[in-house]
């Protein structure tokens, strides 16, 4: 009876520690480390900011009746080399645009006025988020570059840190007054920085064996998808609380995306198990099988399922499992707004009931039309050819 006992307990208790103990062990010890603050170079600051705002500023969203929406102004533009790059940032003031597009023999770059089109030329300040006061952002198509913040009304550098390569996986996020930075080189990097004046207050890199391949901000748990490099890209999934710096770990064959819906978080495995977690708890709540999926997005309650490879996408509702196939040439979600393009028309759409609620017709629109953004004030739509803006009539 004894010996019984003591099996029992080796199974109840003792295996269950081991289990716990090599879990922390790999995540402090393998996976992601503290940064030695005294080993970071102090940032550069140009501009002292005796207040910030701190949280981020976030643009109101397009609305419009049911009408075909109208042609504010357009611009004929062109691109340097073979590949297109455009990136469009929605400040108070307007639209920041940084591409390699060309307008008038210049690069396309600077703030660009929807109501009017009017165009304020700076090639040097870097997209990213803002509080409305100022951008934090680093111009990481461009060679190596910093992480800088400027002052969206001088259009001044205010400081700069962290100079890192180009053309990496990146993410920034304001929270309270800080500014947290995702970037992945040779190996992954995630700091807190001080909005004010770019000081590193706390960080974490992780080993060379892995990258940073997806991250998302939910309240105050930072979560980011690690890539082992050599063990067949075998994924984890890092749930860091940024307040307490405790840090889960989650493995998987191969993390494909993650989003947050509302309070809940999904993350697409293998391209069709999609997985409901429970981010505090870091456990599987539910699983679903879905359509062979590369990308997610999500719109009130429910999940754009985008297949890129097939051009096919799927409305995916995770409260009844059921699923809607869009039946379009593209579908994308922008600043919660559900758009859909067929084969005549830009459209958006009511995402519960599919029904029509401003549409642009395609034509003379150029080869590859598509909107890049849409906020309050109007709809931005690239082309090949073109850059234009739509709105109400």
């Amino acid at each position: 009876m004894k010996k019984v006992i003591t099996i029992i307990l080796i199974l109840f208790v003792i295996l269950p520690q081991m289990a716990c103990n090599n879990y922390e062990d790999k995540t402090k010890n393998n996976m992601l480390t503290e940064v030695i603050l005294s080993n970071i170079p102090k940032p550069m600051v140009y501009k002292k900011i005796n207040d910030t705002a701190g949280s981020e500023w976030i643009s109101s969203p397009f609305k419009s009746k049911k009408e075909e929406l109208t042609k504010y102004w357009e611009y004929i533009i062109g691109r340097e080399g073979s590949y297109t790059n455009f990136s469009i940032k929605s400040l108070p003031e307007g639209w920041l645009i940084d591409s390699n597009y060309v307008l008038s023999g210049s690069l396309l770059k600077g703030m660009i006025l929807p109501s009017d089109g009017k165009l304020m030329k700076y090639a040097d300040l870097p997209i990213g988020p803002t509080d409305g006061v100022l951008v934090f952002g680093s111009q990481y198509f461009q060679g190596t570059n910093p992480i800088q913040c400027w002052d969206l009304k001088s259009r001044e550098i205010v400081w700069s840190n962290l100079s890192r390569p180009s053309g990496l996986y990146n993410w920034s996020y304001l929270k309270g007054n800080q500014l947290i930075s995702v970037y992945s080189t040779d190996k992954c990097y995630i700091y807190m920085l001080d909005q004010a004046n770019g000081e590193v207050l706390w960080g974490l890199e992780s080993s060379t064996e892995y990258q940073a391949t997806q991250s998302i901000l939910d309240n105050s748990i930072l979560f980011v998808a690690l890539s082992a490099k050599n063990l067949d890209n075998k994924n984890t999934l890092c749930s860091i609380n940024i307040e307490t710096k405790t840090i889960k770990t989650l493995s998987y064959n191969s993390i494909t995306d993650i989003i947050n819906l509302g309070k809940r978080i999904f993350i697409l495995e293998n391209g069709n198990s999609l997985i409901e977690l429970n981010y505090e708890k870091m456990n599987e709540i539910h699983k679903y099988q879905v359509p062979e999926t590369t990308e997610l997005s999500s719109i009130a309650g429910k999940i754009l399922l985008k297949n890129n490879r097939e051009n096919r996408f799927y409305l995916f509702n995770p409260d009844t499992s059921m699923e809607k196939d869009l039946s379009s040439i593209n579908a994308i979600v922008i600043n919660s707004s559900l758009i859909i393009e067929d084969q005549t028309q830009l459209r958006g759409v009511d995402p519960d009931t599919l029904e029509t609620l401003w549409w642009i017709d395609k034509k003379d629109l150029g080869e590859n039309a598509h909107v890049a953004w849409l906020d309050w004030r109007g709809v931005c739509v690239i082309s090949d050819t073109k850059i234009m803006c739509f709105g109400p009539k």
